[in-house]
């Protein structure tokens, strides 16, 4: 309520912390976009460090839970154990449901294309509906 007020009044930006995600929908109806939930964030952490653990040599470097928890949004390394380095994307076939979202390539992102290859030390953005990827092949077929 405090934050549907603050927009009211002409509040430029405003960053609301929510801890019932039903109330997410409500405060998307009144055209706040910026939510923060705590319990979100502590679940992506618990679960990143849960995988970290139990995937032996897990490429993970981060992942949040996205859109209401339906998807995924990783973050791997390429090392030299992806299998298709230096390939265009559009000669690789992923598996369902995946998005390579972004590439980062000596801190400067790429919005990739078909003709964007995946290089050694690259950081990959994945978006997924899929779950349980440790590393950067587990998004191939």
């Amino acid at each position: 309520l405090m934050t549907m007020y603050a927009s009211s009044i002409g509040v430029k930006k405003v960053v609301t912390k929510i801890d019932k995600m039903n109330y997410l929908s409500m405060l998307n109806a009144s055209g706040v976009i910026s939510a923060v939930s705590t319990k979100s964030i502590t679940a992506d952490q618990i679960v990143r460090f849960v995988r970290n653990i139990n995937a032996k040599g897990s490429a993970v470097q981060k992942m949040f839970r996205i859109i209401d928890e339906q998807a995924e949004a990783l973050e791997f390394v390429a090392d030299s154990f992806f299998k298709k380095l230096n390939i265009p994307l559009m000669d690789l076939q992923f598996k369902d449901d995946i998005i390579i979202a972004g590439i980062v390539r000596d801190d400067e992102l790429i919005v990739p294309t078909g003709k964007d290859a995946i290089k050694p030390d690259d950081k990959v953005i994945v978006v997924t509906l899929n779950e349980g990827f440790n590393d950067l092949n587990d998004i191939l077929k």
